[in-house]
């Protein structure tokens, strides 16, 4: 699990912080950011018929399952998951029509010009 977490930080987390501050240096609109930690009962790995035994935590998308998808399709009866569903969707709503990822004027994330959230990877 710590090997596919290293390489998983390495090849996806630095190119990702690096183009938010490539992209943030030329760019009049603040750029956002964020790192999904939240392991629901659900995840996309799923979708490969792997078991639960084999998932490997929080995946690449998983979040998407949470605002994008119909949960009922999963399954997913989780009171958890269903207030983060409604969480996230909340938030991408308030993006959508205001240009900043907030929820009741709680910001999630910080512009990348200004500061870029902690992550976790090796370079």
């Amino acid at each position: 699990h710590e090997l596919v977490q290293m390489v998983g930080d390495r090849l996806f987390g630095s190119g990702i912080a690096e183009g938010a501050l490539m992209y943030a240096s030329i760019s009049n609109s603040p750029v956002y950011m964020y790192r999904f930690g939240y392991s629901g009962s659900k995840s996309l790995t799923i979708l490969f018929n792997m078991s639960k035994s084999e998932e490997f935590g929080v995946t690449h998308g998983d979040d998407s399952l949470l605002y994008v998808h119909d949960l009922r399709r999963f399954n997913v009866e989780s009171k958890d998951d269903l207030s983060m569903s409604e969480m996230m969707s909340r938030m991408w709503a308030e993006f959508a029509s205001n240009r900043v990822p907030q929820i009741d004027r709680l910001l999630f994330m910080t512009d990348a010009r200004h500061s870029l959230p902690k992550l976790e990877f090796t370079e």
